[in-house]
């Protein structure tokens, strides 16, 4: 059976910075990182709002 999957993706980075002699190009979102940053944010929020900070 022959695959109908391409095995050439051209896909569009998520983001690409560009600054002097330094590229940066990230291919998929990090939703990892975002979803410990979400998490660690909501905990100092929450202790700051609650604590009375």
């Amino acid at each position: 059976m022959a695959s109908h999957h391409s095995t050439e993706r051209s896909t569009t980075p998520f983001m690409e910075f560009r600054a002097g002699g330094v590229h940066l190009v990230v291919q998929r979102p990090p939703y990892r990182l975002f979803s410990l940053l979400g998490s660690l944010a909501g905990v100092l929020g929450g202790a700051y709002w609650f604590g009375g900070g």
